[in-house]
């Protein structure tokens, strides 16, 4: 008589294997699990579906990087991030990610509550992003603004794109001189605003610090405070 064995595969080699704990039920099953072990683990919550075909490999609720992975994941091969999420991973943060996340490809991917898909005309060259393909900063302030509805956070993005992104005005205007009055008003704004400049750090004194001799009341080995009261050599 032949008894089916079954391949037992630990959640912590699983977690190695899959950035983010995020496998499509396709990886799971080429490493040699069967559907009715997948099913198994989805009815004991061990595993939960986040995108069809697509699992969270723990039972704690996901972040949004694990649904970031999971919409890139679902996407397919050569998928890019764009919009809010890969600003943020370029270091754009000034508005919070929420809603859909947007991915770029180029296979037909049927939209979801949590995934945007959406086709570029032309090939991107990918950027890596802790890990994650990303479009290229000036597509994804493109994207973001597209969808963007609310008339601070368009001005926050782009604003940010600028100072923060180093993207010039004129660059933006050019890309985006389609996108309506409010986005070329924000721009125009932005082209006509002096340049931002840190003020140069203060000067003080390198002198070593001097020491108090330690008293019945005075801890030992306080520093001397300098004039208003700040330590030499110290920032506020």
């Amino acid at each position: 008589m032949h008894t089916k064995t079954r391949t037992t595969i630990t959640v912590e080699a699983l977690a190695a294997l899959f950035p983010h704990q995020v496998a499509t039920a396709a990886d799971l099953i080429t490493l040699g699990l069967d559907q009715e072990e997948l099913a198994d683990r989805r009815r004991s919550r061990e595993w939960q579906p986040l995108l069809p075909g697509v699992l969270l490999l723990t039972r704690k609720p996901p972040t949004r990087l694990q649904r970031v992975q999971a919409a890139l994941r679902y996407a397919g091969p050569g998928a890019l991030l764009t919009g809010l999420d890969a600003l943020h991973l370029h270091g754009l943060r000034t508005v919070p990610t929420t809603g859909q996340i947007m991915v770029l490809t180029t296979r037909p991917v049927e939209p979801t509550d949590d995934v945007k898909p959406l086709r570029p005309r032309t090939a991107l060259e990918p950027v890596l992003r802790k890990g994650f393909p990303t479009a290229p900063l000036i597509r994804a302030v493109a994207d973001t603004t597209r969808f963007t509805t609310c008339p601070h956070a368009l001005r926050a993005v782009l604003t940010d794109a600028v100072h923060r992104g180093g993207i010039p005005p004129t660059d933006l205007m050019r890309l985006l001189s389609k996108r309506g009055e409010a986005v070329r008003h924000i721009l125009t704004d932005l082209s006509t605003a002096p340049p931002t400049h840190r003020p140069p750090p203060t000067r003080r004194s390198t002198s070593p610090p001097q020491w108090r001799r330690a008293t019945s009341d005075t801890p030992a080995f306080r520093i001397k405070s300098g004039p208003r009261g700040r330590q030499p050599g110290v920032d506020s």
